[in-house]
C-alpha cells in the first residue's frame, strides 16, 4: 500500500508544468469520487484540494465518511471567501482546512518534503532517485522562468510592483499598461492612474 496521494481538482486553478510524484490532477469532482472508491485500497491517507465551488458535491457524497480521506482542502480566491467558506463548513466535518489558492502549490510541496523527512518506512533507492528527480526537474523550470521573467523585464522599461497576492488587491491599483500594482502612478486627464514610467515609455 502506498502512503498517501494529494488529489487536486482541476478547478483549484494549481497549474505547474511538473506535478509532483504523490500528488493526481483531477478535472471534476465526479472523476474525482471514482478515483478514490477504485483506489482507495491503495493508500491509507488522501488529501483532497478543491475549490470552495465543489465543497458541496464533496459534502453530499460520503467521501468525507472514509477513513482513508484525512482532509478536504478547500481553496479559496480571496480570505473573505475563506473565511466565510469556514464559517459554513464548520459543522460539517474536522477534516476541513482552508488556504488561498495562490498558497497551494507551496502547501502541496511542504507536505510532500515533510512526508519523506518524517516517513517511517525505509527509503529505498528507486524512491530516493524519483524525489530528488523532482526536485531538479521543478528548480530547473523555476530558474528558466526567473532566467525568461528577468530578460523580459530588463527589455523592457521599468514596470509596476508584481505581488503573490494581486487577486486580493482592489483593480484600481494596477496600472493599465503593464497590469501590475502602481510605481510611481499619475493620474491621467481621463481618471484612470498608471506607472509614471508606463506613461513616459508610451509617448516615446
Amino acid at each position: 500500500m502506498d502512503d498517501r496521494i494529494n488529489l487536486v481538482l482541476k478547478s483549484v486553478g494549481y497549474n505547474i508544468s511538473c506535478v509532483p510524484t504523490g500528488t493526481e490532477m483531477v478535472p471534476d469532482s465526479n472523476t474525482l469520487k471514482k478515483y478514490v472508491y477504485e483506489n482507495i485500497k491503495r493508500f491509507d491517507s488522501i488529501s483532497i484540494y478543491a475549490s470552495h465551488g465543489d465543497i458541496d458535491e464533496l459534502v453530499a457524497s460520503d467521501i468525507l465518511n472514509l477513513e482513508q480521506v484525512k482532509r478536504v482542502i478547500c481553496c479559496c480566491d480571496s480570505l473573505d471567501d475563506m473565511r466565510l467558506a469556514a464559517g459554513l463548513c464548520h459543522d460539517v466535518s474536522n477534516k476541513f482546512d482552508f488556504c488561498l489558492k495562490t498558497e497551494v502549490e507551496n502547501r502541496i510541496q511542504k507536505t510532500l518534503d515533510s512526508d519523506v523527512l518524517n516517513s517511517s518506512r525505509s527509503l529505498h533507492h528507486n524512491y530516493l532517485l524519483t524525489t530528488i528527480g523532482d526536485k531538479k526537474q521543478q528548480m530547473q523550470m523555476k530558474e528558466q522562468n526567473l532566467t525568461a521573467n528577468k530578460s523580459f523585464i530588463s527589455s523592457r522599461w521599468m514596470v509596476g510592483f508584481d505581488a503573490r497576492n494581486k487577486d486580493v488587491i482592489n483593480s484600481m491599483y494596477f496600472c493599465r499598461i503593464c497590469f501590475l500594482i502602481l510605481r510611481d502612478p499619475v493620474q491621467l486627464d481621463c481618471g484612470h492612474r498608471q506607472c509614471k514610467s508606463c506613461v513616459d515609455a508610451v509617448k516615446r
